[in-house]
């Protein structure tokens, strides 16, 4: 479907082409993610610490050998295939 949509989206003269591409981008990778869904923000207020970049966040994550993707739904929500108690550690590492 997406493939489909870049399809389209190519064979049109668009000032917001790249921010479309960008989008599909986000899609595609949001759709082979986990399902689990977390945001920075409410794991923070949990672990009552300031919340981490995101980009730190993914950096950990993959040094572990998880998933993380982006969604497309919240700017500081995450998918992962890590446990609760693993996002824990990664987050209190990057404090």
């Amino acid at each position: 479907m997406i493939e489909e949509l870049r399809t389209i989206l190519s064979g049109k003269q668009l000032n917001t082409k790249n921010i479309l591409w960008g989008f599909l981008d986000l899609l595609e990778e949001e759709a082979d993610a986990s399902a689990f869904f977390y945001t920075t923000d409410n794991l923070a207020s949990l672990l009552k610490i300031s919340p981490p970049k995101m980009k730190h966040i993914f950096e950990k994550l993959k040094e572990k050998g998880y998933d993380a993707a982006r969604t497309h739904f919240s700017p500081i929500g995450f998918k992962t295939n890590a446990s609760m108690d693993e996002i824990e550690v990664i987050f209190k590492q990057i404090e």
